[in-house]
């Protein structure tokens, strides 16, 4: 079903008391078929929203969208996790310090190390799954691993590059497994 809230466009799927919200990367939006198999796989147990950012360079300004997402979820939904997609994901992690969140999924976490700039990511308090692809260029495991350490988080790596191609299926595979301790 087709939704609109804050001024973004989504799509709402499935119906259960747990909401996840599924935002995209920098270069995507929400028609990507890997998050639209996402959405379809979760759907069977979960109310999943996918919406698009309203793209801007003000990360503060997508962030405030990526909290409109959840604030729109929330009201028929009792716990929300966040899934986000390499920028999406970072924002997921941003917003889990803001609203109270179940867990945050990253498909492909953009960053190599912790600086002063992504403080924020040790103040996260839910579960963190990270997906990273072997030859992922943004930011290559070896590099990721140290980071999700330090978070707390836990990281599977799969053959793959950033968008894990000719990999999707396994990915998606993997977050609607680890995802299905929340239902």
């Amino acid at each position: 079903m087709k939704v609109s809230f804050d001024g973004l466009d989504g799509i709402l799927e499935g119906k259960g008391k747990i909401g996840i919200v599924i935002a995209h990367g920098r270069n995507n939006t929400m028609a990507l078929p890997m998050l639209k198999d996402l959405a379809k796989a979760l759907s069977k147990s979960f109310t999943v929203l996918r919406f698009n950012y309203d793209m801007s360079d003000d990360y503060l300004e997508l962030a405030r969208q990526q909290i409109s997402a959840i604030d729109y979820l929330k009201d028929s939904c009792e716990k929300i996790i966040l899934v986000g997609k390499s920028m999406g994901g970072m924002l997921s992690l941003y917003a889990a310090t803001k609203r109270h969140v179940k867990a945050v999924v990253v498909l492909g976490f953009p960053i190599r190390e912790i600086t002063e700039e992504y403080a924020f990511l040790l103040n996260v308090k839910c579960p963190i799954f990270i997906v990273q692809g072997d030859k992922d260029a943004y930011a290559l495991p070896e590099y990721v691993a140290p980071s999700a350490k330090q978070m707390g988080a836990e990281m599977v790596v799969i053959k793959g590059d950033h968008s894990y191609k000719g990999n999707e299926k396994k990915a998606v595979q993997l977050v609607v497994d680890w995802l299905k301790r929340f239902k």
